[in-house]
């Protein structure tokens, strides 16, 4: 009768499928919190305190964004089957979540669900993750009346984005040592300069 999604990289706590089956008492669907896990007892990479402070902020992509990630979702069987699956190639979760949203249905933040998901720690694993959402977000954003110019508007906004998240690199708590921070500042700046060129690529169709 109920549905519960996670990933299969992700490690869930003790009480998160007791306490987002509670959370649908009082709404539609939930989406439940995701922490990053790093390797314990060895330093950082540049990519791993990057995403300790950028990834994975359900709480934010619920309540700001209006979509809750697909690997901490909770719902009725009668509404998965009435927004229907999740469709490849696009961002699955934010396609499906605005799906349900059109046909009524409340999306709320679950604090206590909670799920752990591994942080990347290579370039390669973070550039692999960028790569796969661009492509996935240009199919979705392409769909949209004046898809292509929002795409560009949007990739445009990457470089300034660098300097508004420098704040938050130095002000997150998530980050102990200032050492970790100068590594994520530099992750932050190589992987939007990434994207800005990846994304115009895209909209012109240059192969990558």
């Amino acid at each position: 009768r109920l549905l519960a999604f996670t990933d299969s990289d992700c490690v869930p706590e003790p009480e998160w499928l007791e306490n987002g089956i509670t959370a649908l008492e009082k709404s539609d669907i939930v989406g439940g919190r995701v922490d990053i896990l790093v390797r314990p007892d060895q330093q950082m990479t540049g990519p791993e305190a990057f995403e300790m402070i950028f990834a994975f902020n359900n709480k934010n992509y619920i309540e700001q964004k209006g979509f809750t990630g697909s690997g901490n979702l909770f719902c009725p069987r009668e509404i998965f089957e009435s927004v229907g699956s999740f469709r490849a190639a696009v961002s699955e979760d934010v396609d499906w979540s605005r799906r349900a949203r059109a046909r009524g249905f409340e999306i709320s933040y679950e604090h206590g669900a909670g799920v752990g998901h591994p942080a990347r720690t290579t370039w390669e694993e973070l550039v692999g993750k960028w790569r796969r959402v661009n492509r996935e977000s240009y199919l979705l954003m392409r769909a949209k009346p004046w898809g292509w110019l929002r795409w560009i508007g949007l990739t445009w906004l990457l470089p300034a984005s660098i300097i508004v998240h420098s704040a938050k690199v130095f002000s997150s708590p998530k980050l102990d040592r200032f050492e970790d921070r100068i590594n994520a500042l530099k992750t932050l700046i190589a992987i939007r300069i990434w994207r800005f060129w990846d994304q115009h690529a895209l909209a012109f169709g240059i192969r990558t």
